[in-house]
């Protein structure tokens, strides 16, 4: 199976504990995390570094990752205590998300993401609020899924 960066444009499909990097054959200056993001600080790394270098991909499964029940080790964006979304959360996801955009835009300039600005999110939730509990009850369902049993993700091929 071959690396697509159109995949990788789409969504952070690559964990950080699945890739290895020959830090001989890599531009110093990419080595390292940007500091101004405070989440998706690997995304844009792996970005940058998937533009400027082609990846090869191994068909094994590298690493393996647990979420667990409590969401200690994750970025899951509901209140664990209330089991409703978290404004907090939800508003640092929302504007690192906005930072992958700009880069995204910035390495591939005939990038498009296709989602509506946050302009138009606003003004759709303020217009059609239905819509706002709608995307709450997907974040429930969400966390439903991650609750139930003892899910393993795994980085291995499809």
């Amino acid at each position: 199976m071959a690396f697509y960066l159109d995949e990788l444009f789409r969504g952070n499909f690559i964990p950080i504990n699945s890739y290895l990097i020959d830090r001989q054959r890599i531009d110093s200056i990419l080595l390292s995390f940007d500091e101004s993001y405070t989440l998706a600080e690997d995304y844009a790394f792996l970005l940058k570094l998937s533009t400027n270098y082609a990846p090869t991909y191994i068909r094994e499964t590298v690493s393996e990752y647990r979420i667990f029940n409590d969401f200690s080790n994750s970025t899951i964006i509901m209140n664990d205590r209330l089991g409703v979304p978290d404004k907090s959360k939800i508003k640092a996801w929302s504007y690192a998300l906005w930072q992958i955009e700009i880069l995204k835009e910035s390495l591939k300039p005939d990038y498009y993401s296709g989602f509506p600005s946050l302009k138009t999110r606003k003004y759709l939730f303020y217009r059609f609020p239905g819509l706002k509990i709608f995307v709450q009850y997907k974040l429930r369902v969400l966390k439903d899924l991650l609750v139930d049993g003892k899910k393993m993700f795994r980085s291995k091929p499809k």
